[in-house]
Formats: C-alpha cells, structure tokens, sequence
C-alpha cells in the first residue's frame, strides 16, 4: 500500500486507514482483471475492461475503465459480489480530471442488480467541475434509498485547500465503513467530519463508481483497488469464506447461459469444470490462479468443441487445494 502523509489546517494526517487483512486487490496486472466485476446495469453493460495509461500509479500502465453507455442515466458502476461482508475499507487510486462535471470514486456495501433487485451502496466521489459552478466538491452519498442519492457531507474545493487536485492527477480515494460509521480519505488524509453514522446500509461488496449527464464518450480510470477488512471481525466475518465453496448458479434451470458463483478463503489455482451424470468431461470452464475472495465464471451452455449440448443436468466441479465442491444444474432448451 503506498502512503503519503500530508499535514493541512483543519485535516487529519494518517498513515492510512486501518490496516487489516486484505480481502480482494485488483491492479489489472499483465492486462488482466481478476475480480468478478458485477454491473448494477444487467450482465453485460459497464463491465470493467483493462487500458494502458502512461504512468499510472503501479507504474505498469495497466489501469481498468469503466464507462456508462448503457446504464439509460449516464451512470456506470461495478462491485464485487459480497453481500455477507460488514466492516472493511475500499481504497483505489482514481484518475482525476479537474475542470469535468463527472462523478469518479469508489463504492462500499453495495448489492443488487437494476431490473431484478434493489441496489444500495455508499459512494465517496469526486466532481472537479470548473471553480464557481459549485460543483467542485468531494461526496460521500448513500444510493439506492430513493430515487435519487442522498449526500452525507460535502467537502468543496476550499475547504479542502491543497489537498484538492487542481491538475489531472491519480488520487487515493478510500472508503471505510465499521458498523453503522463511515470514514472518507483522500491519499490516506481523513477527511474534516469523519466519522459519520449512517445504519441504512448494512453490509455488501466493493466497487467503483462513474456518472456523467450529457457525456456517453467518458470514462472511470482507475488502479491498484485494494479491500482490507478492518473489524475484529474479519478473522471469522460471514463475508469471509472457509475453505473452498461452490455457490448456487444464476440461473438455475437455464438456457442458455448460466454464472457459476465461488469463495476462496485463499489464493490458488482453481480448477473449474463441468462433468455429465456419468463421469464424462464435457467443458472446461477455468484452470488459473485466482486471488481470495468471491468470484464467477461464465458458462454458455456449450461443450468443449463449442458444440449444443442436449437438455438435462450436469455436475459442476470446483477444486483448490486439493478440496472439491459439486452442484448440479439443470440445461432446458
């Protein structure tokens, strides 16, 4: 974790926000995305796809993008399924950009997917629109709870003084929720205020967050998002795996496409595969390293020449670690 401490009148200069296990981290390293990214959106919108930006933050130049195209409101946002997990921190250094009316920034306890649940997060965001429009401002906001997000605080341009980016820059934007408080940093600098008490949102995973009003050819860049836990109950938290488990595929009966779900309470090859009642490989989903936590794969329905397969149920195998997991679904066309 990189660290800056900076002293401001009327700020906080820390370390950085409590430091405990780390839970999931995505730096897109080798141009790939690890984590299970969900869209809010359905499916296939604002799904997070690898960029190359000169100079990033881990100095590799991979960075993931996140646009907002097909939200229907301009808005573009993405999580990590887990909805179990309470207490833990989300940080990510987020490319800024002053001068743009967008929002930028990362998320925290958020579940749902529109159109088929409810969803609900905390955003900590960033709106750098040109001084005087009253939109140059950091936001911490609950979503979800009603049409329109309800702002907790605001932290404009001069009360932040130097600490507010006046140039494109990448900016460590964390966010760190313990029980019903809720704690903003800005490169490891908590912020005037904190913490605030907040009980409407309870639990869910992390994510990142874009919006713009009348752009669609914008975009979220961001690097090196990291998930700490930071209560005592990390150790044993319900959002914390044991072992190995193979979750409840979505959805099931199918046809013609279905996402198989797992936990990891460690990192480590994983082997993903699907198997017919009599033994028989008929597809090899995944054989690759995956880091802790929640993730999913996508099966199409198809064998492994990319052949139709007939209706019936089929056996899906996880292994890691030398553990196995099984769950049937069942393929109707």
């Amino acid at each position: 974790m990189k660290t800056a401490l900076i002293l401001l009148s009327g700020l906080v200069a820390l370390s950085a926000p409590l430091r405990a296990q780390v839970l999931y981290e995505e730096h897109f390293a080798g141009g790939t995305a690890d984590l299970g990214w969900v869209s809010h959106w359905g499916e296939e919108s604002n799904m997070v796809v690898v960029d190359f930006v000169v100079g990033n933050p881990s100095g590799d130049g991979f960075v993931g993008k996140l646009g907002n195209d097909l939200s229907g409101g301009g808005v573009g946002s993405v999580y990590m399924p887990a909805d179990a997990l309470e207490d833990y921190t989300v940080s990510a250094q987020v490319l800024l950009v002053p001068g743009e009316a967008h929002y930028r920034g990362v998320i925290g306890r958020s579940t749902g997917v529109s159109g088929e649940t409810p969803f609900t997060f905390y955003s900590f965001v960033a709106q750098l629109a040109d001084p005087g429009t009253g939109g140059n401002r950091f936001r911490l906001r609950s979503n979800g709870l009603g049409p329109f997000p309800t702002t907790i605080r605001d932290w404009p341009a001069a009360e932040l003084g130097a600490l507010y980016p006046t140039t494109e820059s990448w900016v460590k934007m964390s966010l760190r929720m313990e029980g019903n408080q809720i704690w903003c940093y800005l490169n490891d600098t908590l912020l005037p205020g904190c913490p605030f008490t907040d009980s409407n949102i309870t639990a869910g995973g992390p994510g990142v967050y874009f919006w713009s009003f009348d752009s669609f050819d914008q975009f979220l860049r961001f690097d090196d998002l990291i998930v700490e836990g930071t209560g005592t109950d990390v150790a044993a938290g319900p959002g914390l795996p044991t072992g190995i488990e193979l979750l409840p595929n979505t959805p099931n009966p199918f046809n013609p496409s279905t996402w198989t779900r797992f936990r990891l309470d460690h990192a480590g090859s994983v082997r993903l595969a699907v198997y017919n009642l009599q033994g028989a490989l008929v597809r090899e989903l995944s054989h690759e390293h995956f880091p802790a936590g929640e993730h999913r794969v996508l099966w199409d329905g198809r064998g492994e020449r990319n052949q139709a397969l007939a209706s019936g149920t089929y056996l899906l195998s996880l292994e890691s670690g030398g553990e196995r997991n099984t769950r049937s679904v069942l393929l109707l066309k």
